[in-house]
């Protein structure tokens, strides 16, 4: 191998390892919530397939890979959080997005797969119960979810950021 190939993998290794996490608090703050924006919107494929089936075939089987995405989705990132160092004081702000995804993983392994077990020939009441027992569990989210904005909004003050809402206004 070249002296000039040596260093042109040394610099590339050096470069992919650098930009793979967030480098400033503003950058990191935007990864979690581009984590939060992404489990949203798996979870929100997931309840659209859910209604679609619900009104067809009710195959439930079919929700599967929808799950199984999110799930695989939020061990990756639980796995990089882990390993991830900390920027400008995130400790709390990583180990609260942490939790929050941990529960992620719970409720969906309590309430999704349950309703993947259903088919056409299950009754209505037993659709029922897994919906309303899924919709009863969900309630705790926002616990969750509050806890990651507070500390969100902790961390951006004290690195001196402000919060853009999803309608792009400060927070």
């Amino acid at each position: 191998m070249s002296k000039y190939f040596k260093t042109f993998l040394v610099t590339i290794i050096t470069f992919s390892s650098s930009v793979s996490f967030a480098q400033t608090p503003l950058e990191f703050n935007n990864k979690l919530a581009y984590i939060l924006d992404s489990v949203y919107k798996m979870g929100t494929a997931w309840g659209t397939k859910f209604g679609e089936l619900n009104g067809s075939s009710k195959n439930f089987g079919e929700l599967k890979p929808y799950r199984v995405n999110i799930d695989n989705y939020i061990n990756d990132e639980i796995k990089e959080l882990n390993t991830t160092k900390d920027v400008s004081g995130s400790e709390n702000f990583r180990q609260t997005m942490i939790s929050f995804l941990q529960f992620e993983t719970e409720l969906i392994n309590k309430t999704f797969v349950p309703v993947e077990k259903l088919n056409a020939s299950s009754d209505s009441t037993s659709v029922q119960k897994c919906f309303e027992y899924l919709i009863e569990e969900s309630k705790k989210e926002g616990t969750y979810l509050d806890n990651v904005r507070s500390v969100q909004k902790e961390y951006a003050e004290k690195n001196n950021f402000e919060i853009q809402s999803a309608e792009g206004t400060n927070k």
